[in-house]
């Protein structure tokens, strides 16, 4: 299996540059705040409102052996998220990150999805009603 050289840390042959933390030993309040700067100076965020059960999505054409970094946070509650990928040539999408609650108020997600085939990659927030039922700024 190939491993994309950004995927992989620096002692290994790689590009990634960060190193391993034990979780016992991270100040989590400092950490978020970190995501925070690097996302906002790095990532070109911009602001989504999402209603009382609507949704939001977006998609972009993908090269084979690209990592897509993701980032959001919320301002209330929890919203449902998830990322699919159409290959082409496929008819069916394959779900790579799960559909699952996410409570991004309290803590940022910033993750990123290794593809390996080219195709259309689906990142898609759905704002619930579940726990607080208003409306959200993603």
């Amino acid at each position: 299996k190939l491993i994309p050289p950004e995927s992989l840390p620096k002692q290994y042959g790689g590009k990634r540059e960060w190193a391993y933390k034990d979780p016992n030993t991270i100040d989590w309040k400092a950490h978020d705040q970190e995501i925070k700067k690097f996302a906002y100076k790095n990532m070109g965020l911009k602001s989504v409102v999402l209603n009382t059960g609507s949704e939001h999505s977006e998609t972009m054409e993908i090269e084979a052996g690209t990592q897509v970094d993701y980032y959001f946070e919320t301002d209330m509650t929890s919203l449902y998220f998830e990322a699919i990928v159409q290959y082409d040539g496929k008819a069916q999408s394959v779900p790579v990150v799960e559909k699952s609650t996410r409570k991004c108020n309290s803590v940022p997600e910033r993750s990123w999805v290794n593809l390996y085939h080219s195709g259309k990659i689906k990142f898609r927030w759905i704002n619930h009603g579940g726990w607080g039922s208003r409306t959200q700024t993603l």
